[in-house]
């Protein structure tokens, strides 16, 4: 008995129980079938999942290039970057460096999902013992953190920003800012939290930073040095912008500002609007159905929790003597969450259905635009009302297991809440799936992947998301390139025209895609028309094909024939 108590007051007990019960936090909403790392049927029933894999797969079969995250099978001639398919790129390129050892059917998304788990609630841990000695309602709470339902609803739908332990990465240098008083060490931890930020999604580049700005307006509260606050921001920077152009960011050829911003933010009501994500609270009304990208639903035992805090601060604490001891702390803390609420919210502010646009200049509207997606920039304020509601609670308690008990009953709550969607989370992902190909023509795509002639495929527009997947997924299997693919941000019209090359120039190298496109059925042809391509035609699993040489064993379809095809 006496060994498990020192083992679990232990730096090392402590976080090996909390690396346990996050491991079974995340099978029990996603069951173990997933972390076979050949089992990739599964990642093809999500659009956005398959965008992940195929383009993890595209990244392991192209030849090394500096940038190291370029790829060269996705848009032929050209190279883009493993960061405009959202598939991880530290995993991706860790795994590609020992592609040579993988099995052929290789895939790491249910390993990262386990281990963002463990990283949350480790992470946890770190940023909050040093305010409790109280172990187990450290790992009590830990594991309330892995139950953040803005991180499970990311876990398998964008799945690099499911890594959201990066922010409590950023959060620690605030909570724990003594620590880091040593500039030398400060330079190398905030460094290191700009490539990691960029080297999982660019998005955490701007959420770290704003965390950043925290830190260095404490740190110049505690020491007046403005040049050593310069010198933090830039080693950041220097470190998110080196990682970025070595993944390629700065060179792939897409457009890095999109539309969209105002549409995908952050609603005044999301913090205690569950969307359906409650078996408590019934969900609220957005002012846009775009407004999950802002879903940033505390869950109900962190509302609760919450609550408590600010009961706490009312009854037990001397407000002004709290405030005079920590304000430096305090500010710091504000200031990040009202930078990442004004980001979050961006020029359209809303609450409920109802919203008011604020005018911003041009030049600023395309720098935001870049994270139009702006609702997600929340996130680092669930971590601090959290962390802080613990604290609060926590130091004000001075019974051990009465803390516990109030650390249980929230976590109970918390799951209680979010059972229903967790539930059906682990029916989806644990119900063994199987790829059925959208190239039902197996006679036909198994000549063209036995002509060594053929090398690339040309679209003249992008399919149906389906088709194009499968489409990609036989021509990686084959060595064949695309001259396009489904990427986070489109294509610069530069490289949609140098991929479209093919269509005036109709080399033997090269077959031709005509797909339809989702409206009523048509063909899209312009390419055809326009270019008057002197092809041979096929329709292949209702998609026009073609070929400057004739595929033996097919029958061609004339143009006289276009016109019945078109009103099909």
């Amino acid at each position: 008995m006496l060994k498990i108590n020192n083992f679990l007051k232990s730096n090392k007990g402590l976080y090996t129980i909390i690396a346990l019960l996050s491991a079974i936090a995340f099978i029990s909403i996603y069951g173990t079938k997933i972390l076979n790392p050949t089992y990739v049927d599964w990642l093809f029933q999500n659009e956005d999942l398959t965008q992940h894999y195929l383009g993890w797969r595209a990244f392991r079969e192209s030849a090394w290039h500096f940038p190291i995250g370029m790829i060269d099978t996705l848009a032929y001639p050209n190279l883009t970057s493993i960061i405009f398919t959202d598939s991880i790129p530290i995993m991706a390129i860790f795994f590609k460096m020992i592609s040579a050892f993988l099995p052929s059917n290789f895939q790491y998304f249910g390993f990262w999902g386990i281990l963002c788990f463990i990283l949350q609630g480790i992470l946890t841990a770190k940023i909050v013992k040093k305010y409790t000695n109280n172990n187990i309602a450290i790992i009590l709470f830990s594991i309330l953190l892995t139950f953040t339902p803005a991180m499970i609803f990311r876990m398998y739908y964008h799945s690099a920003l499911a890594g959201q332990w990066v922010i409590l990465l950023g959060l620690n240098i605030i909570f724990n800012h003594k620590d880091y008083s040593s500039a030398k060490k400060a330079h190398i931890y905030i460094a290191l939290l700009g490539a990691l930020s960029a080297f999982i999604h660019i998005y955490f580049v701007l959420m770290n930073g704003i965390i950043l700005i925290g830190f260095c307006i404490l740190n110049f509260l505690n020491k007046k040095h403005i040049k050593e606050i310069i010198y933090y921001l830039v080693t950041y920077l220097m470190a998110a912008t080196a990682s970025t152009a070595l993944l390629g960011g700065f060179y792939s050829g897409t457009i890095m500002s999109d539309l969209g911003l105002g549409k995908y933010s952050l609603n005044l009501n999301s913090f205690f609007n569950p969307i359906g994500w409650s078996c408590i609270i019934p969900p609220l009304p957005l002012y846009n159905d775009l407004q999950y990208e802002g879903f940033a639903y505390l869950g109900i035992g962190a509302i609760i929790l919450l609550v408590l805090s600010l009961i706490w601060l009312i009854k037990f604490y001397d407000l002004k003597k709290l405030f005079f001891n920590n304000w430096r702390k305090i500010v710091s803390l504000f200031i990040i969450m009202l930078i990442s609420l004004i980001m979050a919210l961006s020029p359209t502010i809303s609450f409920f259905s109802h919203s008011i646009s604020i005018p911003i200049p041009n030049i600023i509207t395309k720098l935001w635009g870049i994270f139009r997606a702006s609702g997600r920039i929340s996130w680092p304020i669930i971590y601090i009302i959290e962390i802080s509601s613990f604290i609060i609670i926590s130091k004000k308690i001075t019974g051990t297991k009465k803390l516990i008990a109030i650390a249980l009953v929230i976590l109970a709550i918390q799951v209680f809440d979010l059972h229903k969607t967790t539930t059906n989370i682990y029916d989806e992902f644990n119900d063994k799936k199987t790829y059925v190909t959208e190239l039902k023509n197996v006679e036909f795509w198994d000549t063209i992947a036995k002509n060594k002639t053929i090398e690339h495929i040309a679209m003249g527009a992008l399919p149906t998301r389906t088709f194009l997947f499968s489409l990609t997924d036989w021509a990686l299997t084959n060595d064949k390139t695309l001259n396009n693919f489904y990427f986070a941000r489109e294509l610069s019209d530069d490289m949609l025209l140098e991929g479209n090359m093919a269509f005036v120039e109709v080399p033997e190298n090269y077959i031709f895609i005509f797909p339809r496109i989702n409206q009523k059925g048509a063909l899209f042809i312009p390419l055809y028309y326009e270019l008057e391509c002197n092809l041979h035609y096929y329709l292949i699993d209702d998609t026009l094909i073609g070929y400057v040489n004739e595929i033996d064993g097919f029958t061609e379809i004339h143009e006289c024939d276009f016109a019945n095809f078109i009103e099909k």
